[in-house]
Protein backbone atom coordinates (compact mmCIF):
# COMPACT_ATOMS: atom_id res chain seq x y z
CA UNK A 1 0.00 0.00 0.00
CA UNK A 2 2.99 2.58 0.80
CA UNK A 3 4.65 1.55 -2.46
CA UNK A 4 1.16 2.52 -4.55
CA UNK A 5 1.12 5.65 -2.41
CA UNK A 6 4.18 6.39 -3.61
CA UNK A 7 3.68 5.60 -6.93
CA UNK A 8 1.07 8.65 -7.53
CA UNK A 9 2.76 11.20 -5.05
CA UNK A 10 5.55 11.02 -7.68
CA UNK A 11 4.06 12.31 -10.47
CA UNK A 12 2.12 14.45 -8.41
CA UNK A 13 4.83 15.86 -7.66
CA UNK A 14 6.76 16.42 -11.04
CA UNK A 15 3.05 17.97 -11.94
CA UNK A 16 3.92 20.83 -9.34
CA UNK A 17 7.12 21.22 -9.84
CA UNK A 18 6.92 21.61 -13.62
CA UNK A 19 3.82 24.02 -13.66
CA UNK A 20 0.88 23.65 -15.89
CA UNK A 21 1.46 25.13 -19.59
CA UNK A 22 -0.53 28.53 -19.91
CA UNK A 23 -3.63 28.56 -22.68
CA UNK A 24 -3.51 30.81 -25.61
CA UNK A 25 -4.77 34.29 -24.98
CA UNK A 26 -8.54 34.45 -26.49
CA UNK A 27 -8.78 36.44 -30.08
CA UNK A 28 -10.44 39.19 -29.90
CA UNK A 29 -13.96 39.36 -31.49
CA UNK A 30 -14.60 41.85 -34.84
CA UNK A 31 -17.67 44.02 -34.58
CA UNK A 32 -20.22 43.56 -37.35
CA UNK A 33 -20.03 46.08 -40.12
CA UNK A 34 -22.43 49.17 -39.36
CA UNK A 35 -22.62 48.01 -36.09
CA UNK A 36 -19.50 50.23 -34.60
CA UNK A 37 -20.72 52.56 -32.92
CA UNK A 38 -22.89 50.56 -31.13
CA UNK A 39 -22.06 50.62 -27.02
CA UNK A 40 -21.04 47.41 -25.87
CA UNK A 41 -23.40 45.18 -24.66
CA UNK A 42 -22.92 45.33 -20.76
CA UNK A 43 -23.64 49.13 -21.27
CA UNK A 44 -26.98 48.72 -23.38
CA UNK A 45 -29.99 49.22 -21.55
CA UNK A 46 -32.54 46.73 -22.03
CA UNK A 47 -35.35 47.28 -24.19
CA UNK A 48 -38.39 49.43 -22.35
CA UNK A 49 -41.28 47.20 -22.58
CA UNK A 50 -45.03 49.61 -22.68
CA UNK A 51 -46.69 48.20 -19.84
CA UNK A 52 -50.23 46.61 -21.20
CA UNK A 53 -53.32 48.72 -20.45
CA UNK A 54 -55.30 46.74 -17.93
CA UNK A 55 -59.00 47.13 -18.97
CA UNK A 56 -61.00 49.77 -17.88
CA UNK A 57 -63.16 48.18 -14.92
CA UNK A 58 -66.66 50.15 -15.15
CA UNK A 59 -67.69 51.66 -12.10
CA UNK A 60 -70.16 49.38 -9.56
CA UNK A 61 -73.89 50.75 -10.25
CA UNK A 62 -74.97 51.78 -6.52
CA UNK A 63 -77.70 49.78 -4.58
CA UNK A 64 -81.22 51.18 -4.92
CA UNK A 65 -81.63 51.85 -1.14
CA UNK A 66 -84.61 49.90 0.11
CA UNK A 67 -87.93 51.66 1.31
CA UNK A 68 -88.03 51.67 5.15
CA UNK A 69 -90.00 48.80 6.46
CA UNK A 70 -93.44 49.66 7.79
CA UNK A 71 -93.70 50.97 11.20
CA UNK A 72 -95.87 48.35 13.69
CA UNK A 73 -98.52 50.40 15.27
CA UNK A 74 -98.54 49.95 19.09
CA UNK A 75 -100.81 47.69 20.47
CA UNK A 76 -103.74 49.47 21.81
CA UNK A 77 -104.06 49.07 25.06
CA UNK A 78 -106.97 46.71 26.76
CA UNK A 79 -108.66 48.49 29.70
CA UNK A 80 -108.34 46.65 32.87
CA UNK A 81 -110.95 44.40 33.80
CA UNK A 82 -113.25 45.17 36.81
CA UNK A 83 -113.99 42.12 38.82
CA UNK A 84 -117.91 42.47 39.66
CA UNK A 85 -118.37 42.45 43.74
CA UNK A 86 -119.36 39.40 44.52
CA UNK A 87 -123.20 38.97 44.98
CA UNK A 88 -124.66 37.29 48.07
CA UNK A 89 -125.76 33.48 46.85
CA UNK A 90 -129.57 33.77 46.98
CA UNK A 91 -131.38 31.01 49.52
CA UNK A 92 -132.90 28.71 47.49
CA UNK A 93 -136.52 28.23 48.43
CA UNK A 94 -138.31 24.42 48.12
CA UNK A 95 -141.23 25.66 49.96
CA UNK A 96 -143.57 28.05 47.72
CA UNK A 97 -147.20 29.52 47.98
CA UNK A 98 -149.11 31.68 45.30
CA UNK A 99 -151.94 32.97 45.83
CA UNK A 100 -155.25 31.66 44.36
CA UNK A 101 -157.24 34.16 42.13
CA UNK A 102 -159.05 35.92 43.74
CA UNK A 103 -163.12 34.97 42.99
CA UNK A 104 -163.74 38.52 43.05
CA UNK A 105 -162.04 41.74 42.19
CA UNK A 106 -159.23 42.80 45.03
CA UNK A 107 -160.52 46.28 46.10
CA UNK A 108 -157.84 49.04 45.78
CA UNK A 109 -155.76 49.19 49.13
CA UNK A 110 -156.63 46.16 50.91
CA UNK A 111 -154.18 43.92 52.17
CA UNK A 112 -153.38 40.72 49.94
CA UNK A 113 -150.35 37.63 50.72
CA UNK A 114 -149.48 37.72 46.72
CA UNK A 115 -146.22 34.64 47.52
CA UNK A 116 -144.48 33.23 50.29
CA UNK A 117 -140.92 31.76 49.28
CA UNK A 118 -139.68 29.66 52.38
CA UNK A 119 -136.56 27.20 52.93
CA UNK A 120 -138.11 24.11 53.02
CA UNK A 121 -141.32 22.02 54.92
CA UNK A 122 -139.03 19.78 56.53
CA UNK A 123 -136.65 21.33 58.90
CA UNK A 124 -133.70 20.14 60.97
CA UNK A 125 -132.26 21.16 64.18
CA UNK A 126 -128.60 23.78 63.67
CA UNK A 127 -130.32 24.52 60.05
CA UNK A 128 -130.51 28.05 58.87
CA UNK A 129 -133.93 29.16 57.22
CA UNK A 130 -134.87 32.02 54.74
CA UNK A 131 -138.06 33.41 54.11
CA UNK A 132 -139.84 35.67 51.74
CA UNK A 133 -142.90 37.23 51.41
CA UNK A 134 -144.66 39.32 48.58
CA UNK A 135 -147.91 41.43 49.28
CA UNK A 136 -149.66 44.08 47.81
CA UNK A 137 -148.59 47.62 48.28
CA UNK A 138 -151.16 48.53 50.87
CA UNK A 139 -149.28 46.05 52.88
CA UNK A 140 -147.76 47.70 55.95
CA UNK A 141 -146.01 44.82 58.44
CA UNK A 142 -145.56 41.09 58.06
CA UNK A 143 -145.70 38.58 60.66
CA UNK A 144 -144.84 35.08 61.33
CA UNK A 145 -146.09 33.03 64.11
CA UNK A 146 -145.64 30.00 65.83
CA UNK A 147 -146.20 28.22 69.13
CA UNK A 148 -148.31 31.20 70.21
CA UNK A 149 -145.06 33.65 69.55
CA UNK A 150 -144.98 36.13 67.15
CA UNK A 151 -142.11 37.60 65.30
CA UNK A 152 -142.02 41.00 62.73
CA UNK A 153 -140.57 40.13 59.25
CA UNK A 154 -138.58 43.53 57.99
CA UNK A 155 -139.63 45.00 54.83
CA UNK A 156 -136.70 45.01 52.60
CA UNK A 157 -138.73 46.93 49.32
CA UNK A 158 -141.93 48.47 48.82
CA UNK A 159 -144.40 45.11 49.10
CA UNK A 160 -141.74 42.87 49.49
CA UNK A 161 -140.43 41.46 53.24
CA UNK A 162 -137.81 38.94 53.60
CA UNK A 163 -136.08 37.84 57.19
CA UNK A 164 -133.41 34.78 57.92
CA UNK A 165 -133.12 33.08 60.77
CA UNK A 166 -131.25 29.50 62.26
CA UNK A 167 -133.13 26.84 63.86
CA UNK A 168 -130.80 25.92 67.24
CA UNK A 169 -130.56 22.53 69.11
CA UNK A 170 -133.78 21.75 70.98
CA UNK A 171 -134.94 19.12 73.45
CA UNK A 172 -135.68 15.89 71.93
CA UNK A 173 -139.28 16.28 72.46
CA UNK A 174 -140.03 19.16 70.07
CA UNK A 175 -138.28 16.50 67.47
CA UNK A 176 -139.92 14.57 65.06
CA UNK A 177 -143.07 16.94 65.24
CA UNK A 178 -145.16 18.99 62.42
CA UNK A 179 -146.24 22.46 63.05
CA UNK A 180 -148.03 25.25 61.70
CA UNK A 181 -146.23 28.94 60.84
CA UNK A 182 -148.85 31.54 60.12
CA UNK A 183 -147.92 34.90 57.57
CA UNK A 184 -150.19 37.71 58.55
CA UNK A 185 -150.06 40.87 56.99
CA UNK A 186 -151.47 43.83 57.97
CA UNK A 187 -152.48 47.39 56.74
CA UNK A 188 -152.29 50.49 59.24
CA UNK A 189 -156.48 50.83 59.69
CA UNK A 190 -156.59 46.84 60.98
CA UNK A 191 -157.38 44.76 57.61
CA UNK A 192 -155.23 41.88 57.53
CA UNK A 193 -154.22 38.60 55.36
CA UNK A 194 -153.01 35.57 56.41
CA UNK A 195 -151.32 32.43 55.09
CA UNK A 196 -150.83 29.20 57.31
CA UNK A 197 -149.05 25.84 56.29
CA UNK A 198 -147.35 22.73 58.27
CA UNK A 199 -143.65 22.12 58.32
CA UNK A 200 -141.65 19.20 60.56
CA UNK A 201 -138.93 19.77 62.55
CA UNK A 202 -136.47 16.79 62.49
CA UNK A 203 -132.86 15.93 64.14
Amino acid sequence: MKTAALLFAAPLAAWSAVGVPPLPAPTPSVAPSGAASAAPLATQAPPTVAPSQAPAIPAPTPLATPPPLPTAAPPTPVPPTTTPAPVAPTPGYRYVYTAPPAATPVPSGAPRIMEIDYTDQTLHQNMDVALRVVTTPAVASVTISALGREVPVPQVAAGIWSAQSHIPSVPFFLLNRTYSLQIRAATPDGRSDSVTFPVRLVR
